[in-house]
């Protein structure tokens, strides 16, 4: 379509006609009637960086909603550190994996992404890490 509209010939009204004609077949045929502007190199890398903060604030939340887990389970135990029966080991297992955390989260190395303050302890800043 290119070719034909820079090809020199006179624009009289067929010509210009078709030319139409087939913008707006090509147009139908993609389905929509407006531009997608193309992602540059520095915008793909601001919206990783993002989702990466994102993801670390994500796993923050969950880590800070275990420890809480963990230590109503230590508060649950008492003074003696026996909260059942069995094992206080058990118990703290149970609340780790009540709040969904793994070996394999336990045992994954860490990157630090940034700061954040706490919501548990208002003033205190805490860096955010999560799983690379």
């Amino acid at each position: 379509m290119r070719e034909r509209f820079s090809s020199g010939r006179p624009f009289d009204l067929t010509f210009c006609k078709g030319i139409v004609e087939e913008l707006r077949a090509a147009v139908a045929a993609v389905g929509r009637d407006f531009p997608i502007p193309a992602v540059s190199d520095r915008l793909r890398a601001r919206m990783e960086k993002e989702a990466a903060v994102a993801a670390a604030i994500a796993e923050q939340a969950r880590e800070e909603g275990a420890v809480a887990a963990l230590e109503a389970a230590a508060a649950a135990a008492g003074p003696s550190g026996a909260a059942t029966a069995a094992s206080p080991l058990a118990a703290v297992g149970a609340a780790a994996s009540a709040v969904g955390i793994t070996a394999a989260d336990a045992a994954a190395p860490r990157a630090e992404v940034g700061g954040k303050e706490s919501a548990a302890r208002p003033g205190k800043v805490q860096k955010i890490q999560h799983v690379l």
